[in-house]
């Protein structure tokens, strides 16, 4: 059974032999994991030992994990681990599913991993995000959103056609359709309130719902999340989901620019956030809805396995003056 891919190793991290570097912390929640870990890597060593029926990479990954946890436990969870490739190991395959010393062993390493990066690696709240995110962007794993210039991956319509898609019907006329007949609507809505002062983001938020009712379906509020390997909380706008839950669409609002730190980052975080919590891996594609004041812009978000968030524009940033002259929706 493999391991899962949120636990992958960055591309550049191949050399399993080497010994981690150690050094020395503040105790972390990680202890009790760690010590399940290691009653379970002892039991899995004894099995390897006495038939080969797994390759003798594996073997020798697992015993220098096992020392890696005996002096994680002795030091009683007060050391940092530096080079965490023994962070991202690959089980074999189980596909009966009747080995169960190697998915005991293998669970309680899932859960020794979440519990130590979720500490090791905190990362703040998604408002708190938008405020600090120049600081923030320095820890891994890294949002790949240009934000800096240089944390920036590969255009969002090589990675899914309904980005592609999304650009083409964007710069499109609009047809003749019922929906274009809303996007008109809404638009002239929109253009005739968002550059009103309200009160705080909530009222800005429902008058948005107001002019948008009909084009968008109904927007959900408050999507709230806590994933298991995060050590913070947080909650969406809006969003736009399946009947599944699975969101499709993410909405931010904010009072005015420059009020409230980067709506961008703040909406990517969520996206990223929102991922850990469905405890899905790599792709489900997203469209992002930033709205500051009386500006709006769309983006696209992208997940890979290896937890990075790819987050680009996909149009123009809007300012709510006067009615476009066409209007699409992805």
């Amino acid at each position: 059974m493999s391991s899962s891919q949120s636990l992958q190793p960055p591309a550049d991290e191949h050399r399993l032999h080497k010994r981690p570097r150690l050094e020395k912390t503040a105790p972390n929640a990680a202890f009790s994991a760690a010590k399940t870990l290691l009653d379970q890597l002892e039991v899995l060593l004894l099995d390897l030992e006495s038939n080969d029926r797994f390759p003798a990479a594996f073997k020798s990954d697992m015993r220098q994990l096992r020392t890696l946890i005996t002096v994680y436990v002795q030091k009683e969870g007060d050391l940092t681990i530096y080079g965490e490739t023994l962070l991202n190991l690959q089980f074999p395959s189980d596909q009966d599913g009747r080995d169960h010393i190697l998915i005991n062993c293998q669970n309680a390493y899932k859960d020794f991993c979440v519990s130590y990066v979720k500490h090791r690696h905190p990362k703040p709240n998604p408002s708190d995000y938008a405020a600090n995110w120049p600081s923030a962007q320095k820890l891994t794993p890294h949002l790949l959103c240009a934000r800096p210039t240089i944390q920036r991956g590969l255009p969002l319509s090589t990675l899914h056609d309904v980005f592609r898609e999304f650009i083409i019907r964007a710069d499109a006329p609009l047809p003749h359709c019922s929906v274009a007949t809303h996007a008109l609507r809404a638009a002239d809505s929109l253009c005739g309130s968002m550059g009103d002062a309200f009160a705080d983001e909530s009222a800005r938020s429902q008058e948005f719902d107001r002019c948008t009712q009909g084009l968008f379906g109904h927007w959900q509020s408050q999507r709230h999340l806590a994933p298991r390997s995060e050590a913070c909380s947080g909650h969406i706008h809006r969003t736009l989901e399946s009947p599944a839950r699975l969101i499709f669409a993410l909405r931010e609002d904010k009072k005015d620019i420059g009020q409230g730190g980067e709506v961008y980052m703040q909406v990517a975080r969520d996206y990223g956030m929102y991922r850990r919590d469905s405890g899905a891996v790599g792709g489900a594609p997203a469209f992002l809805v930033c709205v500051q004041g009386v500006s709006l812009f769309i983006l696209g978000l992208w997940r890979f396995i290896t937890r990075i968030v790819w987050a680009l524009f996909l149009s123009s940033r809007v300012v709510f003056t006067t009615v476009p002259t066409h209007w699409s929706s992805p």
